[in-house]
């Protein structure tokens, strides 16, 4: 009887000195800062898979990035950090296409990282609009020119504009049967270009 009695005694002693930790500990405890909101890109921005050079580019337009070197920059990095993939593996706490660190941006939601129109948009707001290139450590030890060629293609694409600093080759012209005049030619890295009247004569 007198153990049972010491028994009790020491549990409502153990109680007393565990609780208040128990308290403190969570009320100390650090939460994740509650995901931030982003406007997405939307329809051109493929959501998942790998989605290349030109899915990307689309990706980086569609979040208002509108400067050529930038857009061509920073599909060059997604092509070097991850491959062009939403979803790709994730390598040492970085995660989706532009890989972006979840410890050092923990107010983005991991899951939602790995889908790329969110991703991107991240990137977006950790570079401050694409104008820092210091977080990606393709630019910092330039690591980047083998994917240039295939980002600077895609670029063009997508804003349907030559590369500066190529020719156009093969230029041909036809006529519509509304008699509108179509004209194409080949650009740099074998992209095509055409232009074309609005009204026959114009």
């Amino acid at each position: 009887m007198h153990i049972h009695r010491l028994g009790r005694s020491m549990s409502r002693i153990a109680l007393r000195l565990i609780i208040p930790f128990v308290i403190l500990a969570a009320v100390a405890a650090p939460s994740r800062p509650a995901a931030t909101a982003l406007t997405l890109a939307s329809s051109n921005c493929p959501t998942t898979g790998t989605i290349g050079p030109l899915g990307t580019a689309w990706c980086l337009r569609e979040t208002g990035l509108t400067n050529r070197d930038n857009l061509i920059f920073m599909t060059t990095i997604a092509g070097e950090e991850d491959g062009w993939i939403c979803n790709g593996p994730d390598g040492a706490g970085a995660r989706g296409l532009f890989q972006i660190q979840m410890s050092a941006h923990p107010q983005f939601d991991p899951a939602s990282l790995h889908l790329c129109a969110y991703n991107t948009s991240a990137a977006s707001q950790i570079s401050g609009g694409f104008t820092n290139r210091s977080p990606w450590n393709g630019y910092n030890v330039g690591r980047f020119n083998a994917d240039l060629p295939a980002a600077t293609s895609a670029v063009d694409q997508v804003l349907g504009t030559p590369p500066p600093s190529s020719l156009l080759q093969s230029p041909a012209a036809g006529t519509n049967a509304d008699g509108r005049v179509e004209v194409f030619a080949v650009g740099g890295y074998g992209v095509m270009f055409h232009k074309y009247q609005l009204a026959a004569g114009g």
